[in-house]
């Protein structure tokens, strides 16, 4: 689990910028899975959206952050009781492309 990683570089990143309380962590594990949102595609899609409708592209800044063991495929997205999928380079460039273009001005 990458949890502690994640939310280490937020708070690392909130003594700079002003983000407390404005993030999404996707979680794919058994201790979270009622607390946080599992990160699979449909879950990123959602995030993405909803962020967009709140964005301003002329005064926000939107910061990625994503952990994992790595793969030069992408990020398995998977819990042992599911099915394996992938997010790969590709599905987050295609994402953030789909949804920035929505982003309010």
């Amino acid at each position: 689990m990458f949890l502690k990683e994640l939310d280490g570089a937020l708070a690392a990143i909130s003594t700079v910028l002003p983000i407390r309380g404005h993030w999404v962590r996707l979680v794919n594990h058994r201790e979270t899975l009622k607390r946080l949102p599992l990160a699979n595609q449909y879950n990123f899609a959602a995030a993405l959206h909803a962020l967009g409708e709140r964005l301003d592209k002329e005064a926000d800044i939107f910061l990625l952050v994503m952990t994992s063991h790595g793969n030069p495929g992408g990020f398995g997205l998977r819990l042992p009781s599911e099915a394996v999928s992938q997010l790969t380079p590709q599905d987050v460039a295609a994402t953030l492309d789909r949804e920035a273009s929505k982003t309010a001005s």
